[in-house]
């Protein structure tokens, strides 16, 4: 190592700056401190002169101004100015003379106080109080260096500078000084400091020379290791050649310079004799410029295109054709340009292949007689498909070996975005299974199918082609879908078994032991009930009275009708508590061998009457009965009947504790049901459609996430028509048809749209160009004027007719998604601005000044996970409606990370359970079913639970907004 040079460069500017620097503190920047602070204390005592000046004017005003007497103005200015204190320990002060020089006020020295100051001297002799007076009567005010005690302490006397100001009007001198010694023992201590500072900095100086020192001693060393491993690594590289299995050749200006041993013993040549040939020598014949591989060798070698390997057939020195595979690189050497060539020996590999032949066909008979497509396709470029078996072609329809070359796998993927992640993820991890995606057959019908993909890399890791599996596994997901509603239903249906019968009571009626046989049948009839209580003269209740008490002992023995009730009654009456469940009221029932019970409450009292017909037929009022009887249904009025019923099977649902994700669904599906049986209705009425249409549910409904609370979110879509006057008549047609749906669904209990978002507004009844126009202009133009219909429209999903409608139009979607992204941008900023009921100290708040002051709306509480559901399902093309599929997708995808998947998950079910319950609670009042709820209402685990969901809302919030709006 280079000492005198690392000494010169490094340590000794080094030292020069630190012997700089420390010059710099002492000779400039502490003396510059030290001037600063003096004057700053100088400024400052000059202020309070002037403060204390301000307040002797301000009596003598007073007293001018005849508030007050002079006597009086002067005592009371003097008591101020005594009180007046400042300082770190408050004990700083200001004190009055006048010209004599005579002390007016001392706070400290009483024994001053009136004293004749014309000889007072300071311990060196300066009659400061005669130079105060001087200074005062020469420029009305200025500064008196002198010595005086220390504060309040006599024993110690210490420089002092004081600012003095005369107060002419009354011919007193008042003043306040600070102490120099205060000054040093500040500039005293940032001196200690400093020097503190620069011995730090001195030390990592230090300890960096040392550290270069080490890395340069390091560096030098390193240098003589690589030196030696650069000789070793020469001579291993020249013994590898050598020792290579595969040939190695280098040709420099056209002409063989060297060659390895494997290569020579190939061919059988020595080193002088290869090497004294032409490179033509080694291809066999007369004419070698047929023979394979000259061309690309001749190439080679006049620097024309060549492939990065080729094959070639070489000649041995015993006239032996050996076939090589070469792989070439360019070199220079003594200016010479040349290259190295590689040869591997493939002649075995000729007859290998030969023998794979036959198995390759056994091979192909497999997989061409497989329910399964397997395929092969190019690695980049248009990626075509280079190869396929016989159900691959089926199913793609592919008609001849020219439609194969034109096949574009790309446009087979409903969502473009999963064709790229598909390839992209096989190309990093070389293998990708059973991925799960969405493909459009040639008839236009949606499919779903498993892809499996092997990426096949040539022996330098270049990517060739893809050897891929496609199992097609839509009926299997169809079957697994009504697999998992028939596990809801039986669930929802077994769950009545549990319920409390107390939701299932009818009133209780009762009439007088005494009244007869006759009214009480009357009576029974005229309110449409089964069976009433027998009461005594104190309205006990002594016995029961059913229809089949009348069928067995009134017509069974011939009663007199005139009779008492008391005669045929059954007693004592039977009763169970109201929170028994039906099951047990069930077993009761039938043990007893009776029909009717009564029910009471934990005080005893009768609360309603229960029939086991009614218990059995609510045991069998599931969503599948529902759905049944609305498919078997003959008219509107019928559906509405049984509509009517539902709010108690939810209630139902809700209190047996059924999910509210399944609570959705039911009531979705009931819904398509329905809308399905009225569109059968209207089209009975108005004859077949002209073409193809499609009704679609949207918002909530096309999210599958209905409440008890959901209006009409509806439109038709219908096939485009050529011809003008047909189009018209075709416009009629559906407008007539989407009127009745709308008014139908009404009339069953589906409310119209306040916001008029329905199939009968002309509007949102069009073709499909029609819609597109739509689709494009929001998307192209998005604004907060048309976020409604942003919000509503793009949860679109087919109830009824045509899906290839449908699909056209979600396609077309995603495309405009994919051209305009920038309305990810305009719907992440909305989704992260709304406001949620909750403070800044993170507990529950409501907004005063709505239309509800004090309710929490639960709806718009859920409003931004919908949102965010829906931005990154646009993002990533996921094809999902329903927000927590949606969710699964995200995840599945990356959006988000496992931990906020599940808490949002987790959140969503919370909202939509509270939602849920809160509308039962409301129509079990008889009262409108909202989405409003008190939190004053709430029990405390209901609060903190809330306030933790709308945390993990706000997080979600800051998510969407750090990755879209600040982009």
């Amino acid at each position: 190592m280079n000492w005198k040079a690392f000494i010169t460069r490094i340590i000794i500017p080094t030292f020069l700056a630190v012997i700089l620097f420390i010059l710099t503190i002492f000779m400039i920047m502490i003396p510059a401190f030290e001037k600063n602070i003096l004057d700053r204390k100088r400024e400052m005592i000059r202020e309070l002169t002037h403060a204390g000046w301000s307040i002797l004017n301000q009596y003598y005003q007073a007293a001018v101004h005849k508030k007050m007497s002079l006597e009086e103005a002067q005592k009371e200015a003097l008591m101020r100015i005594k009180e007046m204190r400042y300082g770190d320990e408050r004990k700083d002060y200001f004190w009055v003379n006048d010209l004599y020089p005579k002390m007016i006020m001392h706070p400290y020295l009483d024994e001053l106080n009136g004293a004749d100051l014309t000889n007072y001297e300071d311990a060196q002799k300066k009659k400061m109080f005669l130079e105060m007076v001087k200074v005062v009567q020469e420029k009305n005010e200025g500064f008196v260096e002198y010595m005086w005690q220390w504060k309040d302490n006599s024993s110690m006397i210490v420089p002092k500078l004081s600012y003095v100001k005369i107060f002419q009007p009354w011919n007193w001198v008042i003043g306040t000084g600070i102490y120099i010694e205060d000054v040093k023992h500040e500039i005293a201590s940032i001196t200690r400091n400093l020097i503190k500072i620069s011995t730090l900095i001195i030390l990592i100086i230090i300890f960096i020379l040392i550290f270069l020192s080490r890395q340069s001693l390091k560096i030098e060393r390193e240098k003589v290791r690589i030196s030696e491993a650069l000789f070793e690594s020469k001579e291993k590289y020249r013994s590898l050649v050598e020792a290579s299995t595969e040939g190695t050749l280098m040709i420099l200006g056209k002409k063989i310079s060297y060659a390895n041993k494997t290569l020579l013993k190939i061919l059988n040549y020595s080193f002088d004799e290869l090497t004294a040939l032409e490179w033509n020598a080694l291809f066999s014949g007369r004419e070698i410029s047929m023979k394979k591989g000259w061309e690309d060798f001749n190439n080679l070698l006049n620097n024309n295109e060549v492939p990065a390997r080729f094959e070639a057939v070489l000649k041995s020195k015993d006239g032996m054709e050996i076939n090589f595979l070469i792989m070439h690189s360019p070199i220079v050497l003594n200016e010479k340009k040349g290259f190295i060539l590689i040869l591997k020996d493939i002649t075995i590999y000729d007859q290998i292949q030969n023998e794979l032949g036959k198995t390759k066909e056994k091979y192909l008979t497999l997989i061409n007689n497989i329910n399964i497509g397997v395929f092969r396709i190019e690695a980049g470029g248009k990626r075509k498909i280079i190869e396929a078996n016989q159900f691959f072609i089926n199913w793609f329809s592919i008609s001849s070996p020219e439609a194969m070359n034109e096949f574009q796998f790309s446009n087979l993927f409903f969502n473009r975005e999963e064709y790229h992640s598909l390839f992209s993820t096989s190309l990093e991890k070389g293998i990708l299974k059973n991925k799960e995606v969405k493909l459009i057959k040639k008839d236009g019908s949606m499919a779903s199918v498993l892809i499996s993909l092997v990426l096949i890399k040539d022996e330098n890791q270049f990517p060739l082609y893809f050897d891929g599996i496609l199992e097609d596994i839509t009926l299997m997901k169809i079957e697994d879908f009504q697999k998992e509603n028939l596990i809801k239903d039986l669930q929802s249906s077994l769950s009545f078994l549990y319920l409390p019968v107390k939701n299932c009571l009818k009133p209780i009626l009762s009439v007088h032991y005494g009244e007869t046989i006759k009214k009480t049948a009357d009576f029974m009839v005229k309110n449409k009930v089964e069976a009433v209580l027998v009461h005594d003269h104190e309205k006990k209740y002594i016995g029961i009275l059913s229809d089949h008490d009348f069928k067995e002992r009134v017509v069974g023995n011939n009663k007199d009708l005139s009779a008492s009730v008391y005669e045929i009654m059954t007693s004592p009456v039977l009763s169970v508590d109201e929170n028994s469940m039906v099951f047990e009221v069930l077993y009761l029932l039938n043990e007893k061998s009776i029909d009717y019970i009564v029910c009471r409450n934990h005080d005893g009292v009768y609360t309603g009457i229960l029939s086991g017909v009614d218990l059995i037929l609510l045991q069998q009022y599931s969503s599948s009965m529902i759905m049944k009887k609305i498919s078997n249904a003959q008219s509107v009025e019928e559906i509405k009947t049984i509509y009517q019923k539902i709010d108690l099977y939810i209630k139902a649902l809700v209190e047996t504790g059924t999910n509210a994700r399944n609570v959705n669904r039911i009531l979705s599906h009931i819904s398509d049901i329905i809308t399905k049986k009225i569109i059968d209705f209207a089209i009975e009425e108005l004859g077949n459609p002209p073409v193809s249409f499609a009704f679609l549910a949207l918002g909530s409904e096309g999210r599958e996430e209905q409440t008890l609370t959901t209006d009409q979110d509806n439109a038709l879509i219908y096939r485009d028509l050529e011809n003008k006057e047909e189009s018209i008549e075709v416009k009629k047609y559906f407008d007539e048809l989407s009127s009745r749906i709308c008014d139908a669904l009404d009339n069953v209990g589906y409310v119209f749209c306040k916001g008029n978002i329905m199939a009968k507004n002309p509007k949102w009844c069009q073709s499909v160009s029609v819609w597109k126009e739509y689709f494009t202009d929001w998307v192209y133009n998005v604004s907060q004027d048309n976020l409604l219909e942003i919000n509503t429209f793009f949860d679109f999903r087919n109830v009824y007719g045509s899906q290839e409608l449908v699909d056209e139009l979600k396609k077309h979607q995603m495309l405009l998604i994919e051209k305009r992204p920038n309305i990810l941008l305009f719907l992440a900023q909305v989704t992260s601005n709304i406001k949620l009921p909750i403070n800044f100290f993170g507990t529950l708040s409501v907004d005063t000044k709505s239309k509800h002051p004090d309710s929490i709306d639960i709806k718009l509480v859920m409003l931004p996970i919908v949102n965010f559901a829906r931005v990154y399902a646009l993002k990533y093309g996921i094809e999902e409606n329903n927000t927590i599929e949606r969710f699964e997708k995200i995840y599945q995808n990356k959006g988000i990370q496992k931990p906020m998947y599940e808490e949002i998950i987790q959140s969503y079910d919370y909202l939509m359970q509270m939602r849920i319950k809160n509308q039962v609670y409301l129509l079990a009042q008889k009262k409108e079913a909202t989405n409003l709820i008190n939190p004053k209402k709430l029990t405390n685990i209901q609060k903190s639970t809330l306030e933790k969901v709308l945390a993990q809302i706000e997080e979600m919030q800051s998510k969407i907004h750090s990755e879209f709006v600040k982009i």
